[in-house]
């Protein structure tokens, strides 16, 4: 099994969606460590949901993608 260094591996802004409403989801992650799914609100306001991986949080990025638009 290949392990990684947490250093070595660059967080990124993986995805990013408009939904219908103006809200933007976006989907950050480094790539085999801390993953996170942001909704920002037109007024400004956002909300952070963390997840441990990147299947997990890619699996409910898609559920809040779906029901949003």
């Amino acid at each position: 099994m290949k392990t990684f260094n947490q250093s070595n591996c660059v967080a990124s802004v993986r995805n990013r969606v408009t939904d219908k409403y103006g809200r933007e989801i976006i989907l950050c992650g480094q790539h085999a460590f801390t993953w996170s799914i942001t909704i920002v609100y037109l007024t400004g306001k956002t909300i952070n949901f963390p997840y441990p991986n990147g299947k997990i949080a890619r699996e409910e990025f898609k559920k809040f993608t779906n029901k949003r638009k």
